[in-house]
């Protein structure tokens, strides 16, 4: 089961559109490159993900340049559990590629936005309503943020909200 991460708004944003021309691979399929140990030692140390807890068939990894962005908010064109979660009408995906300078870089952007908002971070292949942690959100920092999307643990829906 998969973990995504949304931003909900009441006005539309100018993001770029899911693309479903990437090239994404699964870990069997990394597993295959000449270089696949590097691949997946960069994995394990860069995503701080546990590489045996992954359905190693379900293809997540993509290859970025070195000067590609540390996370994109994308346009969700999918309806999928956010929509039963969220009843704000523009819906974006929020894609991670390091960690290590995501929330700072989240928290400019977010500032830029000059509206309210809801960070969500869910199930994808579930829809538990009355699990739904809810935050205020009232600084948009990085410490706050972490609370909202954390790092790999996650039990529950949770929603921050920013208005």
């Amino acid at each position: 089961m998969s973990v995504g991460m949304y931003l909900a708004s009441d006005r539309k944003l100018n993001v770029e559109k899911k693309n479903n021309t990437d090239t994404f691979y699964s870990l069997d399929e990394l597993k295959k490159f000449d270089n696949s140990r590097s691949i997946i030692s960069d994995i394990k140390s860069n995503l701080e993900l546990n590489i045996y807890e992954l359905d190693p068939k379900e293809k997540i990894f993509t290859f970025l340049n070195d000067n590609d962005k540390h996370f994109q908010v994308e346009e969700n064109i999918d309806i999928g559990a956010i929509n039963s979660y969220s009843q704000k009408p523009y819906i974006y995906y929020i894609d991670v590629f390091d960690w290590n300078l995501f929330y700072p870089y989240l928290s400019e952007y977010l500032k830029n936005l000059n509206s309210s908002f809801e960070l969500w971070k869910i199930w994808e292949d579930e829809i538990d309503l009355e699990s739904v942690e809810i935050r205020q959100i009232s600084k948009l920092d990085t410490k706050t943020l972490s609370k909202i999307f954390g790092r790999n643990d996650f039990l529950n829906p949770i929603v921050g909200i920013y208005a």
